[in-house]
């Protein structure tokens, strides 16, 4: 009796060390392929990363060039604002009337800034930043998708205004092709106020511009 006792105790001794070891491997090998799963989904995200880090140093650059065109237009409109819109009331009422009809005859020709669509704005655009490791990389991308925001906001604002505001005003002013005192004021105030949102629009510009440079300059460390 004692022996088949002791032959049972033994049977289970063994039956519980091969589970312990099938649990083992089991519990290893599930472990491992986690572990090459996360190594594996690492390193996808650190090449797509490097990608698109390369397709950033690109589009920066051309975002940069299109900066510097629509900066050097904007500059030359708001100088071309200026000399109307700082006339004094004298100097205002000496003009004549056909100094008005160039401002009644058509629209400004300022430029908004559209950036150059790609990864980098889709990224941007869909607020998936997190997919960025570098955090210093991360918050400037921040910084441009908030001046991008601020863009979209300023550049509507000047538009509107210039399209429902003070084209119809010239327009209006201008139908008779005599341009009376009161009219010039009126005018020239409203002038004022599409000047000062194309000077926001510039300085969110010069802003976009600064930014994109710093980007590109460290994309590329």
């Amino acid at each position: 009796g004692c022996a088949i006792v002791n032959n049972s105790k033994g049977l289970d001794s063994i039956q519980l060390r091969r589970a312990v070891i099938e649990f083992s491997v089991i519990v290893t090998g599930v472990l491992v392929a986690l572990i090459a799963e996360d190594w594996w989904s690492e390193r996808d995200e650190r090449i797509y990363e490097q990608e698109l880090r390369e397709d950033m140093v690109e589009e920066f650059r051309i975002n940069l060039t299109i900066l510097e065109s629509d900066l050097k237009t904007n500059y030359a409109v708001l100088e071309s604002i200026n000399q109307f819109a700082e006339l004094s009331d004298e100097e205002l009422l000496a003009s004549p009337d056909s100094a008005y009809a160039a401002w009644a005859s058509g629209d400004l020709d300022w430029a908004g800034f559209d950036p150059m669509m790609g990864n980098v704005q889709a990224l941007v655009q869909s607020g998936n930043l997190g997919a960025i490791a570098d955090r210093e990389l991360r918050l400037r991308l921040s910084t441009w998708s908030g001046l991008l925001a601020e863009k979209t906001r300023f550049t509507s604002n000047a538009v509107t205004f210039q399209s429902l505001v003070l084209m119809p005003l010239a327009a209006r002013l201008g139908a008779d092709k005599v341009w009376t005192a009161e009219e010039r004021r009126e005018f020239r105030s409203n002038l004022r106020t599409l000047r000062d949102r194309i000077q926001s629009t510039i300085e969110n510009q010069e802003r976009l511009s600064q930014a994109a440079s710093a980007l590109a300059d460290f994309l590329k460390q």
